[in-house]
């Protein structure tokens, strides 16, 4: 855990409505340990479901084909990445070209993504429920722990003077 992952943490806690109302400082004096830690376990918790640390990565491509050749979309993908005349055509081609260059990996969280994504969905080459499939394969979920929660309200930071 670094100085500036705890003081990101710390200051993201102070700015939460619901967390700072159960955030234990060092300046609110001596706090039973049980007490101390079910009050940094809730405000872990609201922080998790806020997405404080979540971030995404990048997964390679044939991973998302294979999950889309399961659900019975790929073909569909295929055929209108060679039909000039369909709405996504560029989309399917470039969802295509990706997934065949085994090289490649793809953050279908990222917002460079999203034109992609929204292009097929909106032409029925993927539903919902694929869209989200594939965002979910990218996703890093929030990793807060209470240990987390005292270390930033309270310290060490370990960017003590």
């Amino acid at each position: 855990m670094t100085p500036a992952y705890l003081r990101a943490l710390q200051a993201a806690i102070l700015a939460s409505p619901a967390a700072s109302k159960l955030a234990i400082t060092n300046d609110k004096g001596k706090v039973p340990a049980d007490e101390a830690r079910a009050a940094d376990q809730s405000v872990a918790e609201i922080m998790r479901a806020d997405g404080f640390g979540a971030a995404s990565r990048a997964v390679p491509a044939w991973q998302a084909k294979r999950q889309l050749i399961m659900r019975g979309k790929w073909r569909g993908i295929v055929l209108a990445s060679q039909d000039a005349d369909h709405p996504a055509v560029e989309a399917a081609y470039a969802a295509v070209a990706l997934a065949d260059d085994a090289r490649m990996d793809a953050d279908f969280c990222d917002p460079t993504a999203v034109p992609l994504i929204g292009a097929l969905l909106a032409t029925g080459l993927l539903s919902d429920d694929d869209a989200q499939m594939l965002r979910d394969m990218s996703a890093t979920p929030s990793t807060v722990t209470a240990a987390d929660v005292s270390r930033a309200l309270r310290g060490p930071w370990g960017d003590e003077a």
